[in-house]
């Protein structure tokens, strides 16, 4: 565990290059231990790896194998704690009237300013619509702001404890409601949401949108699309992979501090009118060598171009450090990479997308609210696409915003793309007028369409209900 910990340290701080050597050595260490390891140990295992490991490695099979042995050790955990807390005792009743609306339970604990927050909101508004009867379950501690306020609004019931409930305490505010669909939108980041899909609390249980699945329950689903989750990788589950017909997410678009313009904050910045900006919206664990070394070949050959980089979490001084190695192996000044401070708000944070040009997106894990935001913003935006889940995010969003342009799928095409971007001020323009066109009401794409997402998602768990009452 010692080994863990420190391979997360340097995961988190930024160093991934240390964590990718580590994981090499640990890994046969860990299938030997998880065939003897105690289930608290398998639950420790569990909840530190299920994390860090698709920020370190991009490699659907490998991970998967480690993965659902991880999994399968947890599982012993959650069966002792389902019965020492009686969880088995709790009954759900449901309502059988076949002709009445669909009831659809959400758990989170990230109803507010977050991620998972923004990027549901609007569909959780537009769900409403379609069935009164939706229910939100705050499964954390959870400072209430004004997108809770309008979660609250759409809901039937939402629960928001004073206090952290116990699991049993959670499942018995579930089998209030007698739903037909539990959503869980967090998936291994927020642990207590594992405890209750092992009661399977909702004859259709589903993970969306905050992390991929759990790897616990074959009868449950995870919900992606057909670019985070291409075919072929459904082997690789444990949970059943359906594909929503357009994207992973989708909203109306997102608020922005519209009292700077973008000459005004590009000379406080010292950027010049004729500078190509380019940023990297990355925190410490989304950051590895690759990644590194191609973004100062891209500064080297379009001249006089910058790098903003922004990271929420991470080791500054660690990230800086990493960057100054590779502009001296390659000959570039460092002066031309800017560490962007962390900002107060979202709002203030995405000032960025107004005085930078293209997005150079992050591996093996990308964006996605940092994707949404550039898309939103009109900015060009490059994703190299992984073979994982987690690192074809922006590709999904991409093509769900209306635009081809941008995507690679190695390393040379996202220098030379991202290149292309900063020589030529046409190509830029070409995907902001793809992105633009976009946000028409008459060629509304996808991902600014909750209210059609809204109708495909209802439409998929109206389909997959009766497949699990019979």
């Amino acid at each position: 565990m010692a080994a863990l910990m420190v391979m997360k340290s340097h995961v988190n701080s930024g160093v991934s290059h240390v964590a990718i050597e580590m994981l090499k050595t640990i890994e046969p260490r860990l299938l030997e231990l998880l065939d003897r390891a105690d289930m608290n140990i398998g639950m420790r295992l569990y909840l530190n790896l299920m994390f860090d490991l698709p920020h370190i490695r991009d490699d659907v099979p490998a991970n998967s194998t480690l993965v659902k042995r991880l999994a399968h050790a947890y599982l012993r955990y959650l069966d002792a704690k389902a019965l020492a807390e009686d969880h088995y005792a709790i009954d759900f009743p449901r309502d059988t009237n076949p002709n009445r609306p669909l009831r659809i339970g959400f758990i989170s604990k990230h109803f507010r300013r977050h991620s998972v927050g923004w990027l549901s909101v609007d569909v959780i508004e537009e769900l409403v619509k379609l069935t009164p009867h939706v229910f939100l379950y705050v499964t954390g501690d959870m400072n209430r702001d004004h997108l809770t306020e309008r979660f609250d609004a759409a809901a039937e019931r939402f629960v928001h404890p004073e206090k952290t409930l116990s699991t049993a305490d959670y499942l018995k505010e579930i089998a209030q409601d007698k739903l037909d669909v539990l959503v869980d939108m967090d998936s291994v980041t927020v642990m207590p949401h594992l405890e209750i899909l092992h009661r399977h609390p909702a004859p259709l249980c589903l993970t969306w949108l905050g992390f991929d699945a759990p790897y616990l329950n074959p009868k449950h689903y995870y919900f992606g699309d057909r670019y985070t989750h291409p075919e072929g990788v459904d082997e690789h589950y444990i949970e059943q992979v359906v594909r929503l017909p357009d994207s992973f997410a989708a909203t109306k678009g997102l608020p922005i501090d519209t009292t700077k313009d973008r000459e005004t904050i590009r000379k406080s910045m010292r950027i010049a009118p004729n500078q190509v900006a380019y940023l990297c919206v990355a925190t410490g664990n989304k950051f590895c060598p690759e990644m590194v070394s191609a973004q100062v070949e891209i500064l080297k050959r379009v001249p006089d171009s910058l790098l903003l980089y922004k990271g929420r979490v991470g080791d500054l001084d660690a990230i800086k450090q990493e960057y100054q190695v590779e502009c001296t192996k390659q000959g570039v000044r460092i002066n031309r990479i800017h560490v962007l401070p962390r900002t107060a708000t979202e709002e203030e944070h995405r000032l960025i997308y107004q005085f930078a040009d293209v997005l150079i997106d992050s591996y093996p894990y990308s964006g996605a609210t940092h994707v949404v935001e550039a898309l939103w913003f009109d900015m060009p935006v490059v994703a190299k696409v992984a073979d994982q889940s987690f690192g074809r995010q922006a590709y999904s969003l991409i093509k769900a915003a209306g635009s081809d342009m941008g995507i690679t799928f190695d390393w040379p095409s996202y220098i030379d793309c991202a290149v292309k971007f900063g020589l030529d001020a046409n190509e830029r323009q070409k995907m902001r007028s793809q992105l633009e066109r976009g946000k028409r009401p008459e060629s509304l794409a996808p991902l600014w369409n909750p209210a059609k997402f809204a109708r495909d998602f209802h439409a998929l768990c109206e389909q997959l209900l009766p497949l699990q009452e019979s």
